[in-house]
């Protein structure tokens, strides 16, 4: 803002010096207030009027935001498949305690069924609550079946409430149950304490040294066939049930059939299981001629059964999808076997 400058504002009739003529006086002039010393402020800059609308006129409609989307869940997987014809137990009705997108395991077998690379898992936890089994069985109660097995999406073994759920399906089922593993959590008592309220347990045995195990079955991290086996032994003296070795014969175990067959011996078991990978694009099946062979070393045992002597019934599954998610190549594996 400016300043007033006061020294303007002097006496206007102060006398003249003596001598001088008078001259006549002119009327008196208006005195001029002092301005202010002010610079013209710079031109304001008016923001654009924005039209207004006329009193009688609608308002424009306001574009309201859109609703974020929520996509819609998919229904969760019944922890119940099947029931399937299996060579193994006849009218099988699974049960899934992992209900897992993908395989979920610690072992990446060449022969498994399921699509690849799956899910790496090494720790146990738990992946489905009782209380959904619970209502998943009960869904199905009275079912027709000859025994209710857990395998499913991967290791069952990983499933920390494995022996709840064991013991929840005799109760309300009120059939046999069969645990599927690969046992290598046979190590953790808990585990153990969980697979000794099955009926039957069904060990995985395909190696004969730590290098075919890890050609065969390669497991995730380090594994010692040996002390994984010497675990079993344990197992052995502390369960009261049905305990049965699964192998899966191949190109790659056919030459050391002697050494498995020991292997197998040492565990005491009550059944052996014997396949070839009839389902695999990735490892060839043996042939009959050879599959023969190798059952010959097993002659005395308790018992033997084989994917091309025992017979797969026919059944229907309560769910197609989901029993093929847990169960692929299913249908594909028992077409093989009633051809020969």
């Amino acid at each position: 803002m400016g300043i007033f400058d006061f020294n303007k504002n002097k006496d206007s009739n102060a006398k003249k010096p003596a001598g001088e003529a008078k001259e006549t006086p002119k009327p008196a002039e208006k005195e001029t207030e002092p301005v202010a010393d002010v610079k013209a402020p710079a031109a304001e800059v008016k923001p654009a009027v924005e039209a207004k609308t006329p009193l009688n006129t609608a308002p424009a409609a306001v574009a309201k935001p859109e609703a974020p989307k929520i996509e819609e869940k998919k229904p969760a997987m019944s922890c119940v498949y099947g029931p399937i014809g299996s060579w193994r137990f006849g009218r099988s009705l699974g049960i899934d305690m992992l209900c897992t997108e993908e395989r979920t395991c610690n072992f990446d077998c060449v022969y498994c069924r399921f699509p690849r690379p799956g899910k790496v898992q090494t720790e146990r936890k738990e992946f489905v609550s009782v209380s959904k089994l619970f209502d998943d069985i009960n869904a199905v109660k009275g079912i027709s079946a000859d025994w209710v097995v857990f395998a499913g999406m991967g290791e069952p073994t990983l499933a920390s409430n494995l022996g709840e759920a064991i013991t929840l399906v005799k109760s309300v089922l009120g059939l046999p149950v069969a645990v599927m593993t690969n046992g290598s959590f046979i190590k953790h008592k808990e585990v153990r304490k969980a697979l000794s309220l099955a009926d039957m347990v069904v060990l995985k045995l395909d190696a004969f040294d730590d290098k075919s195990l890890n050609a065969i079955n390669r497991p995730s991290g380090v594994f010692s066939l040996g002390k994984m086996m010497q675990q079993w032994q344990l197992f052995r003296l502390e369960y009261k049930g049905k305990l049965s070795i699964s192998m899966m014969l191949n190109d790659l175990n056919k030459g050391e059939i002697g050494d498995l067959q020991y292997k197998a011996r040492l565990i005491i078991p009550d059944q052996i299981q014997l396949s070839t990978p009839l389902h695999c694009e990735a490892m060839k099946p043996l042939s009959k001629a050879d599959f023969e062979k190798c059952k010959q070393w097993f002659w005395n045992f308790k018992e033997v059964i084989s994917v091309f002597d025992a017979k797969v019934p026919a059944v229907e599954p309560l769910n197609a999808a989901d029993t093929e998610k847990r169960h692929p190549t299913a249908k594909k594996e028992e077409e093989k076997v009633s051809k020969t």
